[in-house]
């Protein structure tokens, strides 16, 4: 059993691995409900290989969101309402299926599943998730509690699926897959690193404007490629929102149309932005050679005094007292 185990350690933010390949078969299914039970969540599996349940697991904690890298043959995983009440666990899972094709079977719905699609469920009612073949998915574990204080109103109760090739389907998907290759989180090198939360409650943030309706498809990829442009020139003081539709080919009208909901206004995004970085880079003891004009003028404002004011209406303080 010890070989098993992989590179198991506890510690935040480091891989956990395990190999079924590395038990009898005959104990393979019964080691991977222990150690799925253990790291993810109780669960009762089958498989109709004849050598047994061939499966390899990655798993890190980032404390308030896990990762998990599930990787193998056919094999179907069940959560009964036996297991919901003996072995509780209130979580959110959305799931990028990476490899093969899957189906998710819950309250009576059953979703089949193609390469790149992504499924959101909670593990607080059964369900039932199959591979018919080889197989390969990443599922992003949210806490539930802060699921719900960020979407409310989004009722679980059923599978919710993402089409990977189509409109804010196929961005889901697309943001999942870039923060793997981008971040390595299950790289022993990995640091934990809060950007690849935000960056998976932001792709959670656009699918729920598409699942209500608010907003079409073509406006939210809109405005995720806007702000995409304002992080990329965020130094050059011609940023706002002249240049913002004249590099996006939009009329000022339709650009004011767009961010009408949205809760800051460009300017004010880009003011954000900005004066976060200029921090980041006043805390940073690589750059102390560096002057808090300097600085100030690195990050697009072309004046002092009014940098200074907007810094000190922002967190409080004068730039100068931010230094270590």
């Amino acid at each position: 059993m010890q070989a098993a185990c992989l590179a198991e350690r506890g510690r935040a933010g480091r891989p956990i691995k395990f190999d079924t390949a590395a038990v009898p078969p005959l104990r393979r299914i019964s080691f991977w409900e222990e150690k799925c039970a253990d790291r993810v969540v109780g669960l009762r599996c089958t498989s109709l290989e004849p050598t047994g349940l061939q499966a390899q697991f990655q798993y890190v904690d980032f404390g308030a969101m896990k990762l998990i890298d599930i990787a193998g043959g056919q094999h179907v995983v069940e959560r009964t309402p036996d297991l919901v009440r003996r072995i509780e666990k209130d979580a959110v899972f959305l799931t990028l299926l990476s490899r093969g094709k899957a189906f998710v079977n819950r309250a009576n719905d059953c979703l089949v599943l193609k390469e790149g699609d992504c499924v959101l469920y909670d593990t607080n009612q059964p369900y039932m998730h199959g591979f018919p073949g080889e197989m390969r998915h990443v599922i992003f574990e949210l806490r539930g509690e802060d699921f719900r204080q960020r979407f409310p109103a989004w009722n679980l109760s059923k599978t919710f699926c993402f089409d990977g090739a189509l409109g804010a389907g196929r961005y889901v998907s697309d943001s999942l897959r870039k923060i793997l290759r981008r971040h390595h989180p299950f790289s022993e090198n990995c640091d934990l690193d809060q950007t690849i939360e935000e960056e998976v409650w932001k792709g959670l943030e656009l699918a729920y404007e598409t699942i209500r309706g608010s907003r079409t498809n073509y406006q939210l990829l809109t405005i995720e490629r806007i702000k995409q442009l304002i992080v990329t020139n965020l130094r050059n003081p011609k940023l706002g929102p002249k240049f913002i539709a004249d590099e996006m080919g939009l009329g000022a009208r339709q650009l004011h149309r767009l961010f009408g909901d949205e809760p800051e206004s460009l300017s004010e995004t880009i003011m954000r932005l900005r004066l976060e970085r200029c921090k980041e880079d006043l805390l940073r003891r690589d750059r102390l050679k560096a002057s808090v004009s300097e600085i100030a003028y690195y990050w697009g404002f072309t004046n002092l005094a009014h940098f200074s004011r907007r810094f000190s209406d922002e967190f409080g303080c004068a730039p100068s007292k931010v230094r270590p």
